[in-house]
């Protein structure tokens, strides 16, 4: 068996048939929990995360702000306003629809942190989104690229 393989977790507290508790070498422990984190970003607890790798609350937040320097509640954040800026690219999407999908229950919520990060609502985003592009569609027409 090689050094970096993964083994099975005994316990079964957090486990999932898809996704089984895994004791993970420590140099590849953020990576792993970075993905696992942003697979999950919608639903995920800091007490969720912790239990599934097999660490405490504290030092799994303490793992998360020395690799990213980020907060738990931060790095949750901005991934959520990442993908919701993702689906705000589609006009077919409604707004209420991507603010579910990231993980918001409380729209109000999610204007407030969308408007603290971007500096607008999210529909101005979009408006201005889709006007940059059609500009930059406008641009290659006219020069050929």
């Amino acid at each position: 068996m090689s050094r970096l393989s993964l083994t099975l977790c005994p316990r079964r507290a957090f486990c999932t048939p898809f996704f089984p508790k895994l004791y993970l070498p420590q140099a590849l422990s953020p990576i792993f929990i970075l993905k696992y984190m942003d697979l999950h970003a919608d639903t995920i607890t800091l007490k969720e995360l912790a239990d599934f790798f097999n660490y405490s609350e504290r030092q799994m937040a303490r793992i998360i702000k020395d690799y990213t320097g980020q907060t738990f509640t931060g790095l949750i954040q901005n991934t959520r306003m990442a993908k919701a800026c993702q689906s705000l690219r589609r006009p077919d999407i409604p707004i209420s629809q991507i603010i579910r999908d990231a993980g918001y229950s409380n729209a109000s919520h999610f204007y407030d942190v969308f408007r603290k990060i971007y500096k607008m609502t999210p529909a101005q985003y979009r408006k201005q989104y889709l006007q940059e592009t059609k500009d930059e569609g406008g641009l290659r027409q006219k020069t050929g690229l």
